[in-house]
């Protein structure tokens, strides 16, 4: 069932979809020492290494679903309580199934996150349910990369997520 549901979603996402350090001129006086720059913030990493990709919005994720036989409403819907938080910057555009399955819970995410961020950022709460998330992975070339992801838990549970080619925004799906 999890395949299927992920190839769905496959279709679904296909488908829609250095710096040189300056010197001061001599005799100049020595510049006053900066403050070291900050972290990157969590949307900076997040798209760290990615592919460019469009910003959309939810509307256009929402129509684009429905537009493949999927039907999302807003909300979160069924989809687990531990799993409802969002990465810095991004926006829930809905909660429901890519195939209409009443045993899956899934929600389309407007983000940019990319690649290794998704384990940062969602691990610690797959752990927190028990579960074991397999390290997600980068597939496809050039521009057509997406991350794909999966974990599983020990009372039959299981999901999965995966990043848009082509636009700036993931789904999230777990069996219930």
């Amino acid at each position: 069932m999890l395949r299927s549901t992920l190839g769905a979603v496959l279709f679904l996402t296909t488908a829609l979809g250095c710096s040189k350090k300056s010197e001061a001129p001599a005799g100049a006086p020595p510049a006053a020492t900066a403050p070291a720059p900050a972290e990157p913030s969590p949307a900076a990493a997040a798209v760290s290494g990615a592919p460019k990709r469009s910003s959309i919005d939810c509307a256009a994720i929402l129509a684009g679903s429905a537009a493949h036989g999927a039907t999302y409403q807003p909300g979160w819907g069924a989809f687990p309580a531990e799993l409802q938080v969002l990465p810095p910057g991004a926006e829930l555009c809905g909660s429901g199934s890519p195939t209409d399955n009443k045993g899956i819970a899934g929600v389309l995410v407007r983000s940019p996150m990319f690649g290794a961020a998704f384990d940062e950022f969602y691990a610690p709460l797959i752990s927190k349910m028990g579960c074991t998330l397999r390290p997600s992975e980068i597939v496809g070339s050039g521009d057509r990369k997406s991350t794909r992801g999966a974990f599983r838990c020990p009372t039959g549970t299981s999901g999965n997520f995966g990043t848009d080619t082509g636009n700036e925004f993931y789904y999230f799906s777990v069996t219930l």
